[in-house]
């Protein structure tokens, strides 16, 4: 898992985990296409004290198995907390699955995974989740094209939402999004209330061409370490920017296959987000009282600045 390794470097992780913290007594919910947690990383999967992944709720089937359909939730996932190279290995997952076999969400299934995710929190937060992760959102010409800014009065659902699990403790950090778009963030990231991520390069890479949405598609050539990703939104939203190309991390068991097995280039800012996710739960061990805002503050300004030179 070397490039989770390098990505890890570049969050600064080593001196947070040589001074003990791992994430032990945190859980991070990652709403997404479900989590294999068959996966050793990621295993045994439950509703006690004793899963790595929680089990929280099926959006899509409407029921209480969370299992991955897709595999794009068991490699965020494992960025976040897989037990042997995530970012907070010691911390727990809940698992909702928000997305079809497809990657698309459907129905509100992601307003309705987030309800799932504060009805735990206000119902006492048994599982002590402090940070949500959202590596998913999309564009729509009518209502969000990006534009600059926030979009708290195009959505107000999700900025209700996201207001809430703020208000109970809870960090939420979502996707920029990767349309190549240089004039703001997919949805849900423009909420104004949550934790928008764009992505890096983890190494060095050669020439890579992107179909994006914005300017119809973009290179990269060559690609250097903490380089910006031309694929990767970008705006006056977003607060930090995260390594994402090439990450090598876990991979959902499909059927058929004997072995859990891993990806090896996850990328794109859905990678990015939870690399931020798991130092969230890191700080969050580290300081169990500490706020969202705080957390937030603490890896927006001691990161180092890269300005992006499309805007």
């Amino acid at each position: 898992a070397a490039y989770r390794q390098k990505g890890k470097t570049l969050m600064n992780v080593g001196p947070v985990a040589s001074a003990g913290y791992d994430g032990t007594g945190v859980t991070v919910a990652v709403l997404d296409s479900g989590v294999d947690y068959r996966h050793p990383e990621l295993s045994p999967g439950g509703t006690d004290s004793s899963a790595k992944t929680v089990k929280i709720w099926d959006t899509i089937d409407d029921d209480d198995d969370p299992m991955d359909a897709n595999g794009h939730g068991t490699s965020v996932a494992a960025i976040v907390a897989g037990s042997v190279d995530g970012v907070a290995p010691k911390a727990r997952i809940a698992a909702v699955r928000v997305m079809n076999a497809e990657g698309k969400s459907q129905n509100g299934s992601v307003l309705k995974g987030v309800d799932k995710v504060i009805e735990s929190v206000i119902g006492g937060n048994p599982h002590n989740i402090r940070a949500v992760n959202l590596s998913l959102g999309g564009l729509n010409s009518d209502v969000w094209p990006p534009n600059e800014g926030t979009c708290d009065e195009e959505l107000p659902s999700y900025k209700v939402a996201f207001d809430t699990l703020t208000n109970a403790g809870v960090l939420v950090l979502a996707a920029a999004g990767n349309d190549g778009c240089s004039t703001g963030v997919a949805y849900p990231g423009c909420i104004s209330s949550a934790m928008t991520v764009g992505a890096v390069y983890n190494t060095y890479r050669g020439s890579r061409e992107w179909t994006t949405t914005c300017g119809g598609g973009c290179e990269d050539a060559p690609a250097q370490v903490k380089q910006i990703a031309c694929y990767s939104n970008s705006g006056t939203k977003l607060a930090v920017w995260a390594p994402a190309d090439c990450t090598i991390t876990a991979d959902w068991q499909q059927e058929g296959q004997l072995q859990p097995v891993m990806t090896y280039c996850f990328n794109g800012t859905s990678a990015a987000t939870p690399y931020a996710a798991g130092v969230a739960a890191l700080l969050a061990g580290a300081q169990p009282g500490v706020s969202p805002r705080a957390i937030r503050d603490a890896i927006t300004n001691t990161g180092e600045a890269i300005t992006d030179s499309r805007n």
